[in-house]
């Protein structure tokens, strides 16, 4: 009977595991306001840079700039009283037509600008 009872969790728990997706998983943990701490910016033409540039530009100038991520898949990244729409995933974040990708490790979000600048945004507690 323990044995019967043991396979049955063990399917019980893979029918679950298997109904969420990665990007499922995502929207329930990554969901939330990010705000932004750090923008490392190279020397470059590219408008990937033209971004980060504008962005540590903003931050200096003082203003806290937040990335809000919702669980249905859309967000905002609103710099000063600019606020643009955004739809992510587990592997990107989409702006303008445009994807960065991005890393999450601990509280931090990591989104890559192109091979050389990223933004770091932190998890905003309520």
């Amino acid at each position: 009977m323990k044995k019967i009872l043991n396979a049955l969790l063990a399917v019980v728990l893979m029918i679950t595991l298997t109904g969420c997706s990665a990007d499922q998983i995502a929207y329930k943990k990554y969901s939330g306001t990010w705000v932004m701490k750090e923008a490392n910016v190279e020397e470059s033409e590219t408008a990937t840079n033209a971004i980060a540039a504008a962005l540590a530009l903003v931050k200096l100038f003082g203003g806290e700039i937040d990335m809000v991520l919702k669980e249905d898949g859309t967000g905002s990244l609103s710099l000063r009283d600019d606020a643009n729409n955004i739809t992510w995933n587990a592997e990107a974040i989409t702006m303008e037509d445009k994807q960065y990708t991005y890393k999450v490790s601990k509280d931090q979000l990591v989104m890559n600008l192109d091979e050389k600048n990223t933004i770091t945004f932190e998890k905003k507690t309520e």
